[in-house]
């Protein structure tokens, strides 16, 4: 999960913890390129805002594993990503509550 925002990324990560999840949680892509490649398993989810460096690191992760992306875009900004099957490929428009983050992670990972 890429988040700037440091209370909401601990917040996030927590939540998605407590709900049996491993999470990787960094403050920009290229922190969470260097922590996914530390890591042992490869990225089922990334959580992130799609700008330009968080496709990158997408495509990066895809490379390893079935990636699936939950992009938490602003408003109407989503675009689809043309490398990645439509079904491992979602959005969630801010703003949206923390519930709304953890059913659409599920539902991502389960499509």
């Amino acid at each position: 999960m890429i988040e700037a925002d440091a209370i909401l990324r601990k917040m996030v990560a927590g939540m998605f913890t407590a709900e049996g999840y491993r999470v990787i949680d960094a403050a920009n892509p290229e922190d969470a390129r260097r922590l996914t490649d530390a890591a042992s398993k490869p990225v089922q989810l990334l959580i992130a805002t799609l700008d330009r460096d968080g496709e990158k690191l997408a495509r990066v992760l895809h490379q390893n594993s079935a990636l699936r992306v939950l992009d938490t875009c602003q408003r109407k900004a989503w675009r689809t990503l043309p490398w990645l099957p439509a079904g491992h490929q979602t959005a969630l428009p801010r703003p949206f509550s923390l519930n709304q983050l953890l059913k659409a992670a599920r539902r991502t990972l389960d499509a």
